[in-house]
Order: structure tokens, then sequence, then C-alpha cells
């Protein structure tokens, strides 16, 4: 069902909406028809002026904000759908995933989420640098055989939901054969080519991270990941939707487009497929076959597993983050470039560390546009979204 026009209401607010607003945030001015959140100034333009005419008349003026892209309303808006149910998955945490590097969410090839929005509520702030928690769904097995990098014998495809910690975020799709794979979120300084270089900014410190203005990472948050369905049964895309209670906007953002650099030395271009790590994928974004065989994954069913590991503390691929772009986990020692040395910090790893993800609920996608190339479009250009 499209319900894009009644879901975020970028365009029209039902007058019952409008009102409920008003009446709780009177006082103040201003408020949210979105969030209900009550402001003291017209800080964006679709707020409802709350004030009596007479207040009014002495309000400053509002200060205009750029408008929101045309098509640009969530793909999983905060509020979950009419059909959402509890996925039947464990929660995660650090005692369970930590006994074999990797911890069984649910039964083998259990998780079916082919055009649908699986939601979860993430706790990651007593993780620091270095630290690696995740959930991740492998094509076969219970874990103990296979996954995209070749670490227990056998390599098959593999999508990462999350691999991340309280400074940088991965949600990654990989080909069998494909170890970096192509990752979107914020941090690391890995490409999809396995080389040294800026890894996915989809977001920014200032956004996701501790005391961000959209994910606060010191306090649990909420996550909602889309798998649209394309004709034939392949996957569209896959669509990460973060937010957090009390905040005012929430960010979307997209893995699989194309995020090649030909700026880079080497230029970043994923056309090799000739050594152990490289898979080619031209302009660094996997073409209609590869997201065929993940639309049959997903809708075969895939193992959902949760994983908590440091490696020795050096995990620079996932949140180490290049000298004056922000971010906690900075190099102390650079990368080279054309290779794969991602250089080094200072970082304490899992010590002492836990983290917690559950809460699970699915649901089918909501707001499924009829133009998924102007959609995807309006969400690279404005990732950034009311709640």
């Amino acid at each position: 069902m499209n319900l894009r026009g009644s879901k975020l209401e970028l365009s029209s607010l039902a007058s019952g909406a409008s009102s409920s607003c008003c009446e709780q945030c009177s006082s103040q001015g201003f408020c949210s028809p979105h969030s209900g959140h009550c402001y003291e100034s017209k800080a964006k333009s679709y707020y409802l002026n709350c004030a009596t005419p007479l207040q009014a008349s002495h309000a400053p003026p509002a200060q205009p904000t750029p408008p929101l892209p045309s098509l640009r309303y969530p793909l999983a808006p905060v509020t979950p759908g009419s059909d959402a149910q509890g996925a039947g998955w464990n929660d995660a945490g650090e005692k369970s995933a930590r006994l074999l590097g990797h911890a069984e969410v649910a039964g083998e090839k259990s998780a079916r989420l082919l055009g649908k929005t699986l939601r979860m509520k993430v706790d990651v702030g007593n993780t620091g640098c270095g630290c690696v928690t995740g959930i991740y769904l492998v094509e076969r097995g219970d874990g103990g055989q296979c996954d995209a990098s070749g670490t227990f014998g056998g390599r098959c495809g593999e999508i990462d939901l999350m691999e991340g910690n309280k400074f940088g975020w991965h949600t990654t799709l990989h080909n069998g054969n494909d170890h970096p794979g192509l990752a979107g979120g914020f941090g690391g300084v890995q490409q999809p080519d396995m080389q040294y270089g800026k890894g996915p900014r989809d977001m920014s410190s200032d956004q996701y991270g501790p005391g961000a203005s959209i994910v606060d990472t010191n306090r649990e948050f909420n996550v909602a990941i889309s798998f649209p369905e394309a004709p034939g049964g392949a996957l569209r895309d896959m669509v990460v939707m973060m937010w957090q209670e009390g905040n005012q906007n929430a960010v979307e953002w997209r893995v699989n487009k194309p995020r090649a650099d030909a700026s880079r030395s080497p230029p970043l271009n994923c056309n090799d497929g000739g050594c152990d790590n490289c898979f080619s994928k031209p302009g660094c974004v996997y073409g209609d076959g590869d997201m065929q065989q993940f639309g049959s994954w997903l809708s075969n069913g895939m193992t959902p597993l949760a994983t908590f590991w440091d490696g020795g503390g050096q995990q620079t691929w996932l949140d180490g983050t290049l000298p004056g772009e922000g971010g906690r986990c900075e190099l102390t020692s650079q990368g080279q470039p054309g290779t794969e040395n991602l250089g080094s910090y200072n970082a304490a790893g899992c010590d002492g560390a836990s983290f917690h993800i559950g809460s699970w609920t699915l649901e089918t996608i909501q707001n499924a546009p009829d133009d998924w190339d102007a959609y995807f479009s309006a969400m690279d250009a404005a990732p950034v979204i009311p709640q």
C-alpha cells in the first residue's frame, strides 16, 4: 500500500492531528505535527504556529529552512505498520555472542526478509574503538560453516545488518566471494575494493556517535532496515533508518549506491576481480545479477547470527577516521594508499565492553514509492528528515 501521503505528511495535515499538537504546545508557540514536540521558535517550515494572534504578532520571524526534495519520506516511518509483529528473534548481547565469536539469534534459514522491514533497538553505549558488535545473516548453515570472508573455512553469501560500536556503524551486502562487500553507514578507512581510504560516510560524527544530534550512542536508539523487492524477486536495495526518542530528526540512507572515486590514487572503481580479496563490481555498486542473488537468499531464508569480537583491537576498517574529519577513533598511524595497510590507532578493543540488541519486529514495507529511482535520488540528496 502506498501511504507516502499519510505517514510523514509533508504536504498536508489532518486537522485532528494539528489541533492535538497545538493543544499541548500552546505555551511555547510552535509544535511539530510529526513528533508532537514543542518549540519556542519556528525552526522548520512545517512547524505549526500554536500562538494566539497577539502572541504571533510579537514573535520573531521564522528562519527559513530548505524544503525537502520531492518524494522525500521515510520507507519505514517511526511508527510501525499495522501488521507489525514480533520477529521471534532472541536478544543479542556480549555473553551469548562472545563464546564462539557468533551465536544464533534465530533458527537456521529463518530470516525471510524480502519485501519486509525489520526493526530493532540497539545499545552500544559501552563499546569503544576497536570493538565490533554485530548482527549478520549467512546464506546457509548455522554460522560455523561459512561467511563472505572465509573465516570459517567456506565462503557463502552474507548480509551484515550491522557491525558497529558507539563510534562507527556499517550495514553491508556481501556477494559470497566479496570480502569487503559494499557498506553504508559511518566510519572506517577501508573502501569497497578493500584498500585504504575513506569508508562509508552516509552519516557524520555529528549525526552518529556520543552526544550526536540524531543518534547519541550513549543511549539506546532505534533502527529499521528495509529490503524492498524488485520485479523478478531481486533485492532493490537495503535501506537503513535510524532515530532516537527525544531527538528531532532521523537519518535514512541506502547501501547499494555507486561508491567509486576517480580522484583516489589509484582510482577506486572496483573493476579488479583478480586477487584473493578482490571482487569485480564496476562503479563500486552491485549489478542486477548480484541483487537477484541477494533477493533469492532473503526470500528462501538466511540464518541470523550475533557477533562480538575485537581481534586485538585494531578494527580501523570499521571505525577509523582520518585526521581533521571528526570522530573519536582517529588514526595515529596512517595507512598506505593502494594497499590493504589500513593504519592503526590507540584502541581498547572489547575489554569490559557490553552491548544489547533486541525488541525485534517485522512488518511489510509501508511506503513503497511508484518511482524508485526518483525516491532514491531524493534520499541520497537529503538523508536527514524530521521524525
